[in-house]
């Protein structure tokens, strides 16, 4: 996870490095900016705040091709991928298991309180459990590279 190292470039100039010839570098990385359901929600909205101020490099997503190119990429293929449940699917349990994962790190660094940390979970609680709701997750980014 890119999103988590202090310099991605270098990590990505090593994967080239260690990669045979014609072997492939492959990322595939979140860019966490846009998170939002309808009928909106507090969890999604404190979410993004949250991967904006605990992670060193959030918008990972948008700068992998920027990356791969600066560390010599010239036969790359790119996409994204943007997920959205409208029941009771995967993404807004992961939303809430994410909030329970973060949480901590979130009040440790004082991003939040422990009770606006107990209010997110309510909400992200409150998402997983309605059927009616849309939640649409973040964009995901890949670069599949020939070395």
């Amino acid at each position: 996870m890119l999103l988590h190292v202090p310099d991605p470039s270098s990590v990505i100039r090593e994967m080239f490095r260690v990669t045979s010839p014609g072997g492939f570098v492959v990322a595939y990385e979140p860019d966490c900016w846009m998170e939002f359901s309808y009928p909106p929600n507090a969890a999604m909205e404190r979410m993004s705040y949250l991967w904006r101020h605990l992670f060193p490099h959030p918008l990972m997503g948008r700068q992998l091709v920027h990356l791969f190119r600066a560390a010599g990429a010239a036969n790359y293929s790119v996409g994204a991928v943007l997920g959205m449940d409208h029941d009771q699917g995967f993404y807004k349990r992961w939303y809430r298991m994410t909030a329970e994962a973060v949480g901590p790190a979130a009040i440790s660094k004082k991003l939040m309180t422990a009770e606006e940390f107990d209010a997110l979970l309510d909400s992200a609680r409150e998402l997983e459990a309605d059927p009616q709701s849309v939640c649409f997750k973040l964009p995901d980014v890949w670069v599949i590279a020939t070395a």
